[in-house]
C-alpha cells in the first residue's frame, strides 16, 4: 500500500475520515503503525467536533470552523441544495472553490469531491469530473489525488488517463509506483496493457487541450509521459522498440523523428522529458548554428561508436575534442581515467558537511567503475575550461553579485564561445524576480534553458557566505536537477575571498571534486 502521510493542520491538527475500502483507497491509507503514541493522542484529543450554525453551506465556508464539523456539513448542505434550487448554484459553486483551493483541509476537499461526484443530477457529476481531470496532474495533496484516482478508475473515465500519468511522473518518496493510487487506476483503465504502452501511447497521442496562459499543453503532457516511462524503462530499450515501431516517413511525428535522429547520428535518446524538450530546440530548422552544430557532433560521435553508450550532453563535449584534443578523442576510456587521475590526485578534496540530505562521496576512486568514455571526456573538457583566466575572472565577478543579492543563488552555463576556438566562456542567467525562492536556491530560467542548446554544463553557486566551506558540493535538490535536465553540472563553493571549491556532477549521481578555483592575479 503506498505509504500515505496525512496533510497536518496548521495548529498540529490531524484528522482523517476513512474512505469506503477499495483497492484504491488502501492504495492511499494512513499506515497507523507509523504513527507515535503521543501522535495519536494528539489527533484523538484535539479539536473536538462541535455544534453547527443550522446553516449547512455556511458551516462549510467558516475557515474558523473545527474541520470534522465542516466535513460533517458537505452532505446535508448538497441535500439541502437539490432541495432548495435558490440555494443549488452557490452550493456547488463553495464546493469547486473548496476543491480547487489548495490551502483548505484535505478532508474538506476530499468530501467535497466526493459530494458532487455522488450527485444525482449527471450535468453536475459531469462538471466535477472535468473539474477533476484538470485538478489532478499538479495536485500534491496525496489524499485528493488518492480521491480522484479512485473515482476515474471505479468509473471507467479513460479520458483520465492523461492526467493520472502527469501525476504519476512526480516521483513519491519511498513509495514504489507499483503501489501508487494512480497506478492502480491506470490499470484499471488500461483494459489490460502494459502500464508503459499506456504512458507511451499517451506521449505519441497527448490530449488536445484549449490554449491557456502561454501553456502549451501538449509539450507538457508528451514530457511528462516521458518522465514517468524514464522510471519505468531506466535504460530506454523498451522505448526505443516502441519508438521504431511507431509510423515513420514524412508524415511521422517530428519528436518521434528527432528521437529517432539522435539515436542515429549522436547513438543517444533523451530520458527525461526535459530532455526531449532539449532535443526538439537542437533539431530547431529555424537555428543554423545548431544545423551546423548537429553535422559536426555526428561526425564526431561516428568515429568513436564503439565507444559508447552516449548520452546527449557527451555530443558537445565530443565534438569539441575532437578539434581540439584530437589525443583525449582517440584515446581509451583507461587512458581518459588516467589523465583525469593524474589531474585530480595532488589536489585539496572539501566534502560537503552541512545542510539536510545525503552525504555523496566525491572522490574519483569511488565513481571510477561507472563513469563511462564520454564521462570521462566531458569532465577533462570542463576541467580545461575552468583553467582559462577569462573564464575563471567571470566566475569570481559572478560570485561577488551572487553573495551580494540575497534573493537568490546565481546560475549559468559553460559554453563554447566559438564552436571553432578551444576558449570557453561562463555566462550567468540570474533567476526571475518570481523565480527568486530564497538564497539557498538556484532556478534555471527560460531565458538559461533556451541559451544553452550547445552548452557543455550548467552551473551554480554555493557563495552566501565567504567561509561556505560546509556546503561545498551539491544538494540533494541539485542532484534531482541534474536527473531532470539531463546535463553535466558544476557547483561553485566560497572557501575563501579568492578560493572557490570546485565540484562536477552529473544525471546519474555521480559527483566529482574537481579541487579549488582560484581568482586571477
Amino acid at each position: 500500500a503506498e505509504p500515505f502521510t496525512h496533510p497536518l493542520h496548521r495548529f498540529g491538527r490531524m484528522t482523517y475520515t476513512p474512505p469506503r475500502m477499495t483497492r484504491h483507497t488502501a492504495a492511499g491509507l494512513f499506515l497507523l503503525a507509523s504513527l507515535s503514541p503521543l501522535g495519536l493522542l494528539c489527533a484523538c484529543s484535539s479539536g473536538g467536533a462541535s455544534a453547527g450554525s443550522g446553516d449547512p453551506l455556511a458551516d462549510v465556508r467558516n475557515p474558523k470552523s473545527n474541520v470534522r464539523v465542516r466535513v460533517s456539513q458537505v452532505e446535508p448542505a448538497m441535500a439541502r441544495a437539490m432541495q432548495d434550487p435558490g440555494a443549488r448554484n452557490a452550493t456547488i459553486g463553495s464546493f469547486k472553490d473548496i476543491a480547487w483551493t489548495p490551502t483548505e483541509p484535505s478532508d474538506l476537499r476530499v468530501a467535497v469531491l466526493k459530494s458532487l461526484f455522488s450527485s444525482s443530477d449527471p450535468a453536475i457529476v459531469e462538471d466535477a469530473r472535468q473539474m477533476g481531470k484538470l485538478i489532478l496532474p499538479r495536485e500534491l495533496d496525496r489524499g485528493v489525488v488518492v480521491a480522484l484516482s479512485q473515482a476515474a478508475g471505479e468509473r471507467g473515465w479513460t479520458d483520465y488517463i492523461p492526467s493520472l500519468i502527469r501525476s504519476c511522473s512526480r516521483p513519491l518518496p519511498a513509495v514504489e509506483d507499483d503501489t501508487r493510487s494512480e497506478t492502480v487506476a491506470l490499470r484499471d483503465l488500461s483494459a489490460g496493457k502494459p502500464l508503459e504502452e499506456v504512458v507511451f501511447g499517451v506521449f505519441m497521442n497527448p490530449p488536445e487541450m484549449p490554449a491557456a496562459y502561454g501553456m502549451d499543453w501538449q509539450t507538457r503532457f508528451r514530457a511528462d509521459a516521458w518522465d514517468l516511462l524514464g522510471r519505468l524503462d531506466k535504460d530506454g530499450n523498451l522505448r526505443m522498440r516502441m519508438l521504431l515501431d511507431a509510423p515513420a516517413g514524412p508524415n511521422a511525428d517530428p519528436t518521434v523523428a528527432n528521437i529517432r535522429r539522435a539515436l542515429a547520428d549522436l547513438r543517444a535518446i533523451p530520458l527525461t522529458g526535459a530532455e526531449v524538450t532539449w532535443l526538439n530546440a537542437l533539431c530547431d530548422g529555424t537555428k543554423p548554428a545548431n544545423a551546423q552544430w548537429w553535422s559536426e557532433a555526428a561526425s564526431a560521435i561516428a568515429g568513436v561508436s564503439d565507444k559508447g553508450p552516449f548520452q546527449i550532453r557527451h555530443a558537445e563535449p565530443v565534438r569539441w575534442a575532437s578539434v581540439h584534443r584530437p589525443a583525449w578523442y582517440g584515446a581509451s576510456r583507461e587512458q581518459l581515467l588516467a589523465e583525469l587521475e593524474s589531474r585530480l590526485d595532488a589536489r585539496e578534496r572539501i566534502a560537503r558537511s552541512t545542510g539536510a540530505g545525503t552525504r555523496v562521496r566525491e572522490d574519483l576512486d569511488h565513481w571510477a567503475p561507472t563513469l563511462r568514455w564520454g564521462d570521462l571526456i566531458a569532465i577533462l573538457v570542463l576541467d580545461d575550461t575552468l583553467a582559462r583566466e577569462q573564464v575563471r575572472s567571470s566566475i569570481f565577478e559572478q560570485t561577488r553579485l551572487d553573495r551580494a543579492d540575497k534573493t537568490t543563488e546565481y546560475g549559468g552555463i559553460i559554453t563554447l564561445a566559438d564552436p571553432r576556438s578551444p576558449e570557453g566562456r561562463a555566462a550567468l542567467f540570474p533567476p526571475r524576480p518570481g523565480q527568486r525562492n530564497g538564497d539557498e536556491k538556484f532556478v534555471a530560467s527560460d531565458a538559461m534553458l533556451a541559451a544553452s542548446d550547445l552548452a557543455i554544463a550548467h552551473y551554480h553557486f554555493h557563495v552566501q557566505e565567504v567561509l561556505n566551506g560546509g556546503y561545498a558540493g551539491p544538494s540533494d535538490g541539485d542532484l534531482v536537477y541534474s536527473a531532470r535536465y539531463g546535463r553535466s553540472c558544476l557547483v561553485f563553493t566560497s572557501l575563501k575571498e579568492d578560493v572557490l571549491n570546485v565540484d562536477y556532477y552529473q544525471p546519474d549521481g555521480v559527483v566529482i571534486d574537481l579541487g579549488k578555483l582560484t581568482r586571477p592575479k
